[in-house]
């Protein structure tokens, strides 16, 4: 099989670590909203059971529904701050 390329070494080399820098950048800025919704999700899904597996009758639907809601916020957080970043 021939090589047709017609870039040279040096050439070769700067599209290689301009590439590097550009996938750092973007792996750099999509990382925090990524960690602020697991630890998050974690937290809020701990103490979600925690408070049901504590309490009973209208406290444990509380308990519920407050679960729910904070996950439900999450996941609108991680929408939004994902959205901007997707469109550059």
């Amino acid at each position: 099989m021939e090589n047709q390329s017609t870039i040279s070494p040096a050439e070769a080399r700067s599209l290689l670590n301009h590439a590097d820098r550009l996938s750092r950048q973007a792996h750099e800025s999509t990382r925090w909203p990524y960690i602020t919704f697991i630890l998050a999700l974690g937290v809020s899904t701990t103490l979600g059971t925690l408070a049901m597996g504590l309490t009973t009758g209208s406290a444990f639907g509380m308990a519920y529904f407050g679960m729910l809601t904070v996950g439900l916020a999450l996941i609108i957080f991680l929408y939004r701050s994902m959205d901007g970043r997707r469109s550059q």
